[in-house]
């Protein structure tokens, strides 16, 4: 049977010393991290290198920098941690060509603000002055002078609230290439056609249509227009299909082509 070897307790003491020592220099560490880990972060705090370096605005195709600014009332001063990234959303989500907003932090210091706008389908005329008009159906009170009068439909003639927002809903619905083509909308009900829309394309074509289902109604136009020899006339699209009425010649023009 193998002896067992025994150590004495004159031999263990020292280990013993040793470990507790190995121990308490070890906790000593960690208070001393913790100890100046908070007089960083109290000295960051204080100091301004917490605060706003830079403000990066995206997205903004209509809205001005400076106004996103005043509306979310950042002057570039403010603390970076204490800034409410949801409460700068619900500011700038009340300004009206603003669909939806995204504020972050991105360290060290920028405040990142991502803005998606509602398209713009057209100007409308009211009380003799052209306004954007929305793909929500809202109206802006001025255009910026950045943005002034670009290659979208001017709308004359629409009056209504109802009809304007299915307007700015059939042209929003239409791919660029069709709506591109639309120079001027001019809103011209009648008895028997209460919808009726009266539109001038940048291509020289003048064109009847209706309102409901517009955007349904010029899928068809490119292929239609190019199967006529003349854009001297008036050209009716509708649900039951195209009609292309040619104008008169002067009787003039007529006896001596005779």
């Amino acid at each position: 049977m193998a002896e067992r070897k025994i150590v004495s307790l004159e031999d263990r003491i020292p280990k013993l010393k040793q470990e507790r020592r190995k121990r308490a220099n070890r906790k000593l560490i960690i208070y001393l991290t913790i100890f100046f880990l908070l007089i960083f972060i109290v000295v960051y705090l204080q100091s301004p290198l917490s605060t706003v370096q830079e403000i990066k605005i995206t997205g903004n195709n209509w809205v001005e920098e400076q106004e996103v600014k005043e509306v979310a009332q950042l002057e570039g001063t403010e603390n970076f941690w204490e800034i409410s990234t949801k409460e700068i959303e619900q500011q700038l989500a009340t300004l009206p060509t603003i669909q939806s907003v995204n504020v972050r932090r991105s360290f060290p210091h920028i405040l990142v603000i991502n803005i998606e706008e509602w398209a713009h389908v057209g100007y409308v005329q009211i009380e003799e002055e052209l306004k954007p008009l929305l793909e929500n159906g809202n109206v802006l009170d001025h255009v910026s002078e950045r943005n002034q009068f670009s290659d979208l439909p001017f709308i004359y003639g629409v009056e209504d609230n109802d009809t304007l927002n299915e307007l700015a809903n059939q042209l929003s619905e239409m791919p660029t290439f069709i709506s591109d083509l639309i120079s001027e909308i001019y809103w011209v009900p009648q008895e028997v056609y209460p919808y009726q829309i009266r539109m001038y394309m940048t291509d020289g074509f003048e064109l009847l249509t209706s309102l409901n289902g517009l955007s349904n109604n010029l899928s068809q136009y490119p292929s239609i227009v190019n199967q006529l020899d003349t854009n001297k006339g008036i050209l009716k699209i509708d649900n039951s299909g195209a009609v292309f009425t040619p104008k008169q010649k002067p009787k003039k023009e007529q006896s001596d082509e005779g």
